[in-house]
């Protein structure tokens, strides 16, 4: 098992993390709204995903949509 630690500190100022932990691609962010880190997995449809914040939105650089804090895509591709 491998695990991996991200300082509260460090969330909260990089806001977005794209992240591999064992072969798993992963997306750490920080939800602007609860103010708490939420931890996704970034493959979606065997595509790995790389995520930013801009304007409160969550979106992927690969086709730009917008994603919840569901990790659900709710606009774009």
């Amino acid at each position: 098992d491998v695990s991996k630690f991200y300082p509260l500190k460090v969330i909260e100022r990089k806001v977005t993390i794209n992240d591999e932990v064992n072969g798993w691609p992963i997306l750490v962010v920080q939800d602007p709204i609860a103010d708490t880190p939420r931890i996704f997995k970034r493959t979606v449809q065997k595509r790995v995903l790389t995520f930013f914040l801009k304007d409160k939105q969550l979106l992927d650089n690969q086709t730009h949509s917008v994603w919840n804090m569901k990790g659900e895509a709710i606009g774009g591709e």
